[in-house]
C-alpha cells in the first residue's frame, strides 16, 4: 500500500529540489539531501520508475525509453546552452524549444548557470509553480506548506 507522506508529490512538495539529472539520462535522489529526504526520493523515484536505466541497478524494459528521451534532451539543451553562451540564441527561444521537447527538469538543469534562461523555462510552462524557486536567482526553494 502506497503511504503518501512516504514519496514527494510534485503538487505538494517541491520536486525539483528532491531529484539530481545525468547526462546519461539517468534520475537520482539529489547529494545535498539529508539522508531520510534521500530515502524519500529514492522511494519516489522507485514508485515512478523514473530510475530504470539499462546500466542502472533497476534495468528499464525494452520499452522503457524514458532514460532516453532524458539523454536526447541533455543533448539537445547542451546544443542550445553552447549556442545560448555564444550570443546565438536567446532565453525565450530556449524556452519555446523546451516546450515543443519536454523534459522541462532535464533543461533546468544544463542551464543552471543562467538565471535569466531559467525563468524563462519557469514561465513558459504553464501550471510550474513559480513559488517553488527564488525570484533572483531561480534556484528552487521548498513549497509552501510542503515537505521539500
Amino acid at each position: 500500500m502506497v503511504e503518501l507522506q512516504d514519496y514527494y508529490w510534485p503538487d505538494t512538495d517541491n520536486t525539483a529540489l528532491a531529484f539530481e539529472y545525468g547526462a546519461d539520462g539517468t534520475v537520482a535522489p539529489s547529494s545535498g539531501l539529508p539522508a531520510e529526504a534521500q530515502e524519500r526520493a529514492r522511494r519516489t523515484l522507485g514508485l515512478t520508475g523514473l530510475d530504470k536505466h539499462p546500466l542502472g541497478d533497476r534495468q528499464a524494459s525494452p520499452d522503457d525509453y524514458r532514460w532516453f528521451d532524458r539523454l536526447e534532451a541533455w543533448d539537445q539543451a547542451t546544443h542550445y546552452l553552447q549556442a545560448f553562451e555564444q550570443n546565438q540564441t536567446r532565453p525565450e527561444t530556449v524556452a519555446g524549444v523546451m516546450k515543443e521537447r519536454g523534459m522541462w527538469s532535464v533543461w533546468m538543469t544544463v542551464f543552471g548557470a543562467y538565471t535569466e534562461v531559467r525563468r524563462a523555462l519557469i514561465s513558459e510552462l504553464p501550471g510550474t509553480a513559480t513559488d517553488c524557486f527564488d525570484p533572483h536567482t531561480c534556484e528552487p526553494i521548498p513549497r509552501p506548506g510542503g515537505d521539500l
